[in-house]
This record gives structure tokens, C-alpha cells and sequence, in this order.
């Protein structure tokens, strides 16, 4: 499967319920105090996490932190989940015409249970690997350089870095009511390196994503 779905690193704080903040009490030279902990996990719907917990990928650094992990906004999923409904419901109106119209044959009922079983696999095929590519189709933007996983039809996935000292401009594209709405768009980043450009599409909070792009080249690890 796709690179960055893996075990985690372990991790040394000790692990708190998603998105919860909690006191932890740290002894130090004999003397005790609070800390608060922010654990930030990524879950099956996250399309936009800043600071990421729990996930890594091949070739990570032992130092490397994760500052970005992105996917296309959840809304862009809305067309094939309408395709699907309107698909999965067809049938339903076909019996009822099927049956209120003249026919001048029948079909037996195995024969109809079989069409439907073979119908509604490829509705459901087409759900599964529409989702697919939403899920592995991620970004991620590190400390030291961008990730950009595209993943097409479960064969097939390709795999980009660039480091962020090669990165040359950073710019989004906004447009049209339903993405300035939910707030996502398409960020462009030039490159001097083997890949010329790096495409994160419909991502949500663009303009974040450059600010994030932008501070990590300048050495501002801060980023909140």
C-alpha cells in the first residue's frame, strides 16, 4: 500500500485521547509541574492537520517532524457519492415501471437476483475505489521536504519529494462560490528539482498551506 500508512514512530509523551487537552504532571530535578499536551491524530476524514500525531512514512528522518499532512477537501467526494445514490436507487424505479407496462416477457426470479448481485457489486466497486483515491491521494510537508503521493485505481501510485531549500515560488488558485464557501483551493509550487511543479488539488485552507510552505523555507518552525 501507499508509503505513508505505516506503523508510527513511538512516541515518548504518553498517548492522550484525540484532540482532548490534558495536564501532565513531568518531574524534574525533584520538583513537579504541569504541561499541557495537545495530541492531534489523524483520523479516516481528515482531509487538513497541522503538527500531525500518529503517522510516518518510508524514509522519514529520524529527526524529521511532520508540520503538514493534507488531502483533498472532504466535500470534493460529494459527486460520486451522489452518482452512487442515484445509481443504487434506479433499480427500484425500473421494477416499479417494469411492472406497471406491458412486457411481452419475463425474466425468472434467479435470473433477476443475479443482474441485481452483479449491479449493485459494480455500484459498490466503484463507491470502494472512489474513496480509495481520495484517502491515498495525501501530501505531506515536513521539516526538511514535500511529500506528494498520487494514487490512481489501487495499482498504481507515485511518489515525489522535493526538499524545501528547492523550492522556488508557492502560490493558490480560489475560485468560484463552493470552494471560497468551503474554503479550499489548488496550491502550485515551483520547483528547481527533478519534478518542476508539485499540484496539491482542492486543498482545504490554502492560504494557510503557503504561510506553513513559507515559514518552514525561512527556518520558522513555529507553526501553529
Amino acid at each position: 500500500m501507499v508509503d505513508i500508512f505505516i506503523a508510527p514512530k513511538k512516541n515518548k509523551i504518553t498517548e492522550i485521547s484525540v484532540n482532548k487537552v490534558k495536564k501532565k504532571i513531568i518531574k524534574n530535578n525533584n520538583s513537579e509541574f504541569s504541561k499541557t499536551v495537545y495530541k492531534k491524530n489523524v483520523n479516516i476524514l481528515t482531509s487538513f492537520k497541522l503538527k500531525p500525531e500518529g503517522i510516518s512514512f518510508r524514509d522519514q528522518g529520524a529527526d524529521e517532524k511532520i508540520f503538514l499532512f493534507l488531502r483533498s477537501h472532504l466535500v470534493t467526494n460529494v459527486p460520486w457519492v451522489i452518482t452512487v445514490f442515484i445509481f443504487s436507487i434506479l433499480p427500484i424505479f425500473g421494477f416499479i415501471l417494469f411492472n406497471n407496462s406491458f412486457v411481452p416477457f419475463t425474466l425468472p426470479l434467479s435470473y433477476v437476483f443475479v443482474l441485481f448481485t452483479f449491479y449493485y457489486l459494480a455500484i459498490i466497486s466503484f463507491a470502494f475505489i472512489s474513496f480509495l483515491n481520495w484517502f491515498y491521494n495525501t501530501s505531506l510537508v515536513t521539516d526538511e521536504r514535500i511529500v506528494d503521493i498520487d494514487f490512481s485505481d489501487i495499482i498504481y501510485h507515485d511518489v515525489a519529494i522535493t526538499k524545501l531549500n528547492l523550492i522556488e515560488d508557492v502560490d493558490y488558485i480560489q475560485t468560484g462560490f463552493i470552494r471560497s464557501f468551503f474554503n479550499y483551493g489548488d496550491v502550485f509550487i515551483q520547483t528547481a528539482g527533478e519534478k518542476m511543479n508539485f499540484d496539491f488539488l482542492a486543498a482545504p485552507h490554502p492560504e494557510k498551506v503557503i504561510d506553513v510552505v513559507q515559514n518552514l523555507m525561512g527556518g520558522d518552525k513555529d507553526v501553529i
